[in-house]
């Protein structure tokens, strides 16, 4: 989401224009939106808020349920017992994606790459891709 607002990568952005011809809105996670706002909060800015919820009214925003929870956890608890650890928040994400049958989109393709191991163990397939190309 933040290289989207930088809109300084032509890669990402051509990756953007071509999920929006099919999808018609871009798509988010509500734990990617409370990860942003926390951000933004916690340096007092006011603005970057506001941008947020205007630029928000454009996205499809993917809720958390209790299947979503549940996956989560089961995903992260089996990490941390590895000493892997991603934290709550990366895996509320892949849950979310892997519920929602998303492909994930993310620069940390370490954490998520795991995520993705531990749930095809699991039964579930995770789709992780670096619009960055890195």
């Amino acid at each position: 989401m933040s290289e989207l607002y930088r809109a300084r990568n032509t890669t990402i952005l051509e990756h953007a224009r071509s999920y929006l011809v099919y999808h018609g809105r871009l798509t988010i996670s509500a734990v990617t939106v409370y990860e942003r706002s926390a951000g933004h909060a916690r340096v007092r800015h006011e603005r970057a808020l506001r941008v947020l919820d205007r630029e928000l009214r454009r996205w499809e925003v993917l809720p958390c349920d209790h299947a979503i929870s549940r996956l989560a956890g089961e995903l992260d608890g089996t990490l941390q017992s590895r000493g892997l650890g991603v934290g709550r928040a990366d895996a509320m994400i892949a849950a979310t994606a892997i519920l929602q049958e998303r492909t994930l989109i993310t620069n940390n393709t370490r954490h998520f790459v795991r995520l993705a191991e531990v749930a095809s163990e699991l039964g579930h397939s995770l789709a992780v891709d670096n619009w960055l190309g890195a």
